[in-house]
């Protein structure tokens, strides 16, 4: 009886999208011509884990980062109208864990662990990183309208100078990397007193490469500098990140402060209330556009599962053997010459294909037994997804404009306390206090 394999489970005919069925569709197409390649290129390796049923239907998740004390903790306090469970606030590194903030009835705190082993959280590949990362997460739940439909991320504070002095027993920058990949918008926090990009900042940045779409930028307590200061720090600081992002156009800066205590200057309220409004339509606008934005995640993977699949074909066509640990082998393998052969093959640029030197890395530490040449079914399945599903789901993506009730209210509520405190501020002496984070 053991001699005989067990017959594969047929899969399931996929239906005709429609604009009802269009994000179970997208999940079928993924899990029947996407993930085979995958599993057949030990993608999860090399990248990230195979999505998973709540990564398709979870909330649009918006993550923090910055260097500690410029006010991401307070930010998410301003937007939830509360301090979520856990959290501290201070001018010292207080955040030393992430934070998942999402909805409940009763405020609570779970421990990371226990939410990377719940199905119906988007968060179990957060496994990859092992139980020391783990340890470093956290759940922090709370009843606020804005959390019924968006579930923040606060992150440790980048820590500042030029070394690399960060011992937190994980790869930060990597795990930056993949919650990046993740999520729907990634707010980038920045104080006027605290301009300095550190090395480990840079890094971060680096890995941010890829989902410059998702970047908001926000240069916080804009209140401590005069009208005059603010226009050539937000300059500076618009210069500096262009050149560190790679960015074609001088990336736009929204400024504002969302400490309680905040005091401005009478004549850059308007500015302050302008930002605020653009700031506060992009966070409205992340319900309708999570089904777009899960869409877009898919295509990019699978074209990186492709090229992925290329860069092994071509190794193991190299004469590579099969044969032991492949570390031995990519020390011989002249990396920049595959990627050139596999540029001009299949008309590809640098930013198509991985770092060749974190593939090297990664090569190595993998079992070449494991790899696999192209597999034509499989390679066509997946082109099949990119040239005519692709069209298919298109075409009956839902156009709905319509912000949520819920969140419409909130951010209403935010500004006619902002337009409150502005009028108040603009009459009241000028505080020496400094914000914390």
């Amino acid at each position: 009886m053991g001699l005989f394999k067990a017959e594969p489970k047929p899969e399931t005919p996929i239906p005709e999208p429609t604009s009802e069925n269009v994000s179970e569709v997208l999940q079928m197409l993924y899990e029947q011509k996407i993930v085979p390649m995958e599993n057949h290129h030990i993608y999860d390796q090399f990248d990230t884990p195979a999505l998973t049923k709540a990564e398709f239907t979870a909330k649009p998740i918006v993550l923090f980062l910055g260097q500690y004390s410029v006010g991401k903790t307070t930010m998410i306090k301003y937007l939830v109208g509360e301090e979520y469970p856990g959290s501290r606030i201070g001018p010292e590194p207080t955040t030393d864990c992430f934070v998942a903030i999402y909805h409940s009835d009763q405020p609570r705190q779970t421990m990371g662990t226990t939410l990377a082993a719940d199905s119906s959280m988007p968060f179990q590949s957060l496994n990859l990183f092992g139980q020391c990362f783990l340890t470093r997460f956290r759940g922090a739940s709370l009843s606020s309208p804005i959390l019924e439909q968006i579930t923040f991320l606060d992150t440790p504070g980048i820590l500042s100078g030029q070394k690399q002095t960060s011992n937190r027993g994980y790869d930060f920058a990597q795990v930056v990397h993949f919650m990046a990949s993740k999520v729907d918008m990634i707010v980038l926090l920045f104080d006027t007193s605290k301009l300095d990009i550190s090395d480990e900042y840079k890094m971060v940045l680096h890995n941010l490469r890829g989902n410059e779409e998702k970047i908001k930028i926000v240069l916080n307590k804009a209140d401590m500098v005069s009208p005059g200061e603010l226009i050539r720090v937000r300059g500076a600081l618009m210069w500096s990140l262009s050149k560190i992002l790679s960015s074609v156009e001088v990336p736009r800066v929204f400024i504002g402060s969302f400490w309680e205590n905040c005091k401005k200057e009478k004549d850059i309220l308007d500015l302050f209330t302008i930002d605020y409004e653009e700031l506060f339509k992009e966070l409205q606008a992340l319900p309708n556009q999570v089904l777009i934005r899960k869409f877009n995640d898919i295509i990019k993977r699978a074209k990186s599962v492709k090229n992925h699949a290329l860069i092994m074909h071509e190794i193991l066509s190299k004469g590579c053997s099969k044969q032991g640990a492949i570390k031995k082998h990519m020390s011989e393998i002249k990396m920049e010459q595959i990627y050139i052969d596999i540029k001009k093959s299949h008309r590809l640029t640098d930013s198509d294909l991985p770092d060749p030197v974190v593939f090297r890395e990664k090569a190595a530490n993998s079992v070449l037994k494991k790899w696999n040449k192209m597999n034509p079914k499989l390679v066509a399945k997946l082109e099949e997804f990119l040239s005519e599903d692709v069209g298919k789901l298109l075409a009956v993506l839902p156009a709905s404009n319509e912000i949520p009730s819920v969140l419409k209210r909130s951010f209403n509520n935010l500004m006619t306390s902002r337009s409150e405190t502005d009028t108040n501020a603009s009459d009241a002496p000028k505080s020496n206090l400094s914000p914390s984070k």
